[in-house]
């Protein structure tokens, strides 16, 4: 019996290795829109990190501007009426850098107004991790009035540097979870953090 208990031990140990060390899988980018709300505005980006943002005619889109992105983006949100482009982390990852940008702002012409780094918006040293990306945040969005970007950031639910020995398969379980942490606000017309607020 003690053999069969270290044997599903090493098994959850093996099976925690594989999941928080696993390599992530993406399709390969390709051409994407990104509407606005009330589908006025929206942006396509190409696998070149091209972006170009227009505005709904009656005659057909009309193209306002042509921006090079420093990356492709995980999320990319568009105001109403087109005058802040907000891009949330990396398409392909951010590779756990604290140094890689994470929120980046663009105003009406294209232009980047404001970008905040991942060390400033998540807390790396308690976030879950893939090979190529640290888990940092859940919900994002514009408040109703679009005043504001709210990002929910999150933590892991179990401290990582607990998780390299787990004794059950609960523990490991608890290892790949996440649990709300803060509540980050930005300033559309400035880009600017404005507030962090702890998430119960």
């Amino acid at each position: 019996m003690p053999h069969a208990r270290q044997t599903i031990i090493l098994a959850l140990a093996l099976l925690l290795i594989a999941t928080s060390t696993r390599a992530d899988t993406y399709s390969t980018f390709v051409r994407t829109e990104y509407y606005a709300a009330n589908r006025e505005y929206f942006v396509v980006v190409t696998d070149r990190q091209l972006a170009t943002l227009y505005r709904v005619e009656p005659r057909g889109p009309q193209r306002l501007w042509i921006h090079v992105l420093p990356q492709l983006p995980g999320h990319l949100l568009v105001t109403n009426d087109g005058s802040r482009v907000a891009l949330i982390d990396r398409y392909y990852g951010n590779g756990h850098n604290p140094n890689t940008p994470a929120v980046i702002w663009f105003n009406e012409n294209g232009n980047e107004i404001a970008r905040h780094l991942l060390a400033d918006v998540a807390d790396l040293s308690k976030v879950n991790m893939t090979t190529s990306a640290s888990h940092w945040y859940s919900e994002v969005g514009f408040t109703s009035d679009e005043s504001a970007l709210v990002i929910d950031t999150i933590v892991a639910k179990r401290d990582p540097a607990t998780c390299t020995h787990v004794n059950s398969a609960q523990e490991a379980d608890d290892c790949g979870r996440s649990i709300p942490h803060e509540q980050l606000r930005f300033e559309a017309a400035s880009g600017k953090l404005v507030s962090r607020t702890r998430l119960p």
